[in-house]
């Protein structure tokens, strides 16, 4: 399948020519009209506009289309002296389409309530225009989930259209034998498949399909036959919807429409048990899935691409989920795993794919690019730059992205691991367990409203990847989404022995079962059990986890190799930041709840510093005025081996949190991701003043250092980071990627392993078992016993978690 994988994925970078022709003659013909001194012929240019957006739309060219939506309104406006004519109200309805086909829901349903206001205002709400407004916003209410909404958009719609082609309209294909009307028709389908009227909806679908037989190729053809299919999926006859999309997918060009078709058809033989053709197509499902998620991420700028991101990925994982959990045969399995594997590091992999390649280039210009691009996006968060100078960042990184298309897809392909390859990460006795937050719902499960956490248990004695429901999601949300008003004593109660036990038996005690003779298991949580310290759990006897196994925990299961290969105790060079002026005289005995003074932190660091000096590692001390955000940058690129911070750390979650905070309000933030990564960070030298909103110097370090800043630098180098502060390991969670913050900054910069806090921790304890930490560390040349070791001395002094 690799082969076959990396041989599509380049053959995407090559756009079929197929209308090409057609469309430049149209072009030709537009500009003519167009050129015509003072008189337009609106209607002919009119006609030329759909014509030529219908091929752009069909060959999924949706840039194009956009584009020619925006000029050919300007171009109506300025030969017309008004907004607000017919023509100019037909192609507002095209932007909203557009809009709508390139996944903007937001931005089409503001388009089109613009456009309704225009209609409205013009008396023309008994149009044809009109009713395809209402349909095409219908679309956008739908996917964005508010049917009711939508079904009444679409009602109104369906009698307009009543009105101008009469009630017979359902009845007479030469009467509906248009192409405006194929959409109008379509979504009235839809509206009797909510109404689970299946005459009605089938006799759209049919009308659509047979004034269209000539021309499968057609988008609103291969959409009307996918429909078609669920209602016989509905109605028990999945055999007939799967041959029908089987004769459909061949003429399918557009990805989305691909994926979609491929779904309906592997519903349809899991339906029908058949193994064979469910593994057949969702090979092709996943792999079209790759193109259409490599070409999202080489053709669109960094903010595009969030949203798309999100449900891309969402999708494809639960629909792999399901089929694995409905189908659970060795290759099926796998691959379910494999994708769950490949997606979950996929955006952290690609932003270090490009880093590295540019940062390896020769061509100066490249790297010129990079920089700039950078540059401004940096001064643009961070309040230097304005949303214009944003902007052209953006157009910046499209370019370096057009330049690189090619060779950035093959290396995402090649970094596309098999089962195989990753069970050899692992040796008899290790284990891999991979939870997944996707709603995956078993098939044979009549609540399909339930969501589950979800697991992938990986050993070297099975032949493929166990998959297993652990629990459903309002279990665990009992315990973490309590009040933490008072975080100190939510966390005593989480880990309490009753709630360490109970944990334990809903979380990890079923997945016991497959774990056989364990020393070690690798295990990468997700969602919400991110936040959960898997160390503390216990079974019916106390035992805590960490004492039954050698826990290592993983973002993702890529990261094992590099784990296993990094020997920390080798290190030569070290830099430490601690015993901070952070410009203020309060004091905090919490790492995080002020940027106050921490009177362990000197101890803590001139202990550390002198044990690795022992081991002939060149330490570098940075405190009070010297331990500053400038000075930490510097090192990037030429990283010692091992980072230590002694110091405070922030992460805003909530509204309240960021209200709260000044400098929470002095930056810009252009995705949720990007502003979890600003929210997040340590505090260095003068840090009070930005924090207080004090500090407005452009160009110039204010001592908060974000994880944004430090998802920037080049810390290859690193092995070991130490976070020796509060809450460094939360952020904000997103589904599929995992928590945005410190961990994921520092794993972005290229650190190997981190060691962070999931609450706030005292100073005094936090000093003890730092220092227990770098004994334990070279006594035994394992950071996870180290780790462990320190945490039995420190729980001596400190027996509450």
């Amino acid at each position: 399948m690799k082969k076959l994988l990396i041989t599509l994925i380049l053959a995407l970078s090559f756009l079929s020519g197929k209308g090409q022709t057609m469309i430049d003659s149209l072009l030709r013909i537009r500009s003519n009209i167009e050129n015509v001194p003072v008189y337009l012929d609106q209607d002919a240019y009119l006609n030329n506009f759909w014509d030529i957006y219908n091929l752009y739309v069909e060959q999924g060219d949706y840039a194009e289309a956009w584009n020619l939506v925006n000029n050919t309104l300007n171009v109506f406006i300025e030969r017309n002296f008004e907004n607000n004519t017919y023509y100019t109200r037909a192609v507002l309805v095209a932007l909203v389409k557009i809009n709508n086909l390139m996944e903007n829901y937001d931005l089409a349903i503001r388009y089109g309530e613009k456009a309704d206001t225009m209609f409205t205002f013009a008396s023309d709400t008994l149009s044809m225009a009109y009713s395809g407004l209402l349909s095409s916003m219908s679309s956008c209410y739908r996917i964005i989930g508010n049917t009711i909404k939508a079904r009444n958009l679409n009602r109104k719609s369906f009698e307009i259209c009543k009105y101008v082609y009469g009630n017979n309209i359902l009845d007479d294909i030469y009467l509906v034998n248009k192409n405006q009307l194929h959409g109008f028709l379509n979504n009235y389908g839809l509206a009797f498949m909510e109404d689970n009227d299946y005459r009605n909806a089938e006799k759209c679908f049919q009308i659509i399909i047979q004034s269209l037989q000539n021309n499968p190729s057609h988008e609103v053809y291969q959409i009307a036959c996918s429909n078609l299919a669920i209602i016989y999926s509905n109605q028990n006859f999945p055999k007939k919807g799967a041959e029908l999309m089987e004769r459909v997918v061949p003429y399918t060009q557009n990805d989305y429409l691909k994926i979609h078709s491929y779904e309906q058809i592997i519903t349809d033989y899991t339906t029908l048990k058949d193994t064979n053709k469910v593994e057949e197509y969702l090979i092709r499902y996943n792999i079209t899935n790759l193109n259409n998620l490599f070409y999202h991420f080489t053709t669109f700028s960094e903010r595009e691409r969030y949203g798309r991101w999100q449900r891309l990925a969402y999708q494809t994982l639960w629909f792999n989920n399901l089929t694995a959990s409905c189908i659970p045969t060795i290759s099926i399995r796998r691959m379910a795993f494999e994708m769950n594997a490949y997606y979950k590091n996929f955006t952290l992999n690609y932003s270090n794919i490009i880093t590295d390649y540019v940062k390896q280039s020769k061509d100066s210009n490249l790297k010129e690019l990079f920089l700039r691009y950078k540059n401004d996006i940096n001064n643009y968060v961070f309040g230097i730059n304005t949303r214009y100078s944003y902007f052209n960042a953006l157009s910046k990184e499209l370019q370096m992205l057009n330049n690189l298309k090619d060779t950035i897809k093959n290396l995402l392909a090649q970094k596309f691991l098999y089962f195989n390859e990753i069970m050899d990460f692992i040796k008899y006795g290790e284990y891999i367990i991979q939870f997944c937050d996707i709603d995956d719902i078993a098939h044979k499960n009549p609540d399909r409203n339930q969501s589950y956490y979800t697991a992938y248990v990986l050993g070297k004695q099975y032949p493929y990847p166990i998959y297993y429901y652990v629990c459903r999601k309002p279990q665990m949300d009992t315990y973490l989404h309590s009040d933490i008003s008072n975080k100190t004593e939510y966390y005593s109660e989480l880990y309490s022995p009753k709630h360490s036990e109970e944990l334990y038996q809903i979380l990890f005690e079923p997945l016991e079962y497959f774990l056989k003779n364990t020393k070690t298991i690798y295990y990468a949580p997700c969602g919400d059990l991110s936040y959960l310290n898997f160390d503390l759990l216990t079974d019916s006897l106390g035992t805590p986890l960490n004492e039954k196994y050698n826990l290592v925990r993983v973002s993702s299961v890529y990261e094992i190799p590099t784990i296993k290969s990094r020997n920390i105790t080798t290190s030569t060079t070290a830099a430490l930041f601690g015993d901070i002026d952070y410009a203020t005289a309060d004091y905090s005995a919490e790492r995080g709840k002020i940027f106050g003074n921490l009177d362990a932190s000197r101890p803590e660091i001139e202990s550390i510093a002198n044990t690795l000096k022992s081991k002939n590692i060149s330490v570098k001390t940075y405190t009070r005025e010297a331990a500053t955000e400038k000075v930490f940058k510097s090192i990037s690129g030429n990283s010692h081996e091992i980072l230590h911070l002694s110091t405070h750390g922030f992460s805003l979650e909530t509204e309240r949190d960021i209200s709260e905070r000044p400098f929470a309000q002095s930056v810009n933030t252009y995705s949720q991701k990007e502003s979890a990564m600003v929210l997040s960070g340590l505090a260095l030298s003068g840090a009070n003043n930005a924090w207080k909103g004090n500090f407005d110097l452009p160009n110039v370090e204010d001592g908060i250092l974000t994880a944004y800043e430090i998802s920037q630098l080049d810390l290859s180098n690193t092995k070991l980071v130490v976070l020796s502060a509060c809450e460094t390991a939360r952020g904000k969670i997103f589904p599929v990627d995992g928590v945005f913050g410190l961990q994921r900054a520092f794993k972005q910069a290229g650190a190997g392993s981190i060691l962070m806090s999931l609450w706030k921790v005292d100073d005094n304890a936090t000093a003890k078992f730092m220092e227990y930490f770098y004994k334990f560390l070279f006594e035994t040349n394992d950071r996870h016993k180290a780790l462990k070791m320190a945490q039995d001395e420190v729980k001596k002094q400190y027996p509450d978690p």
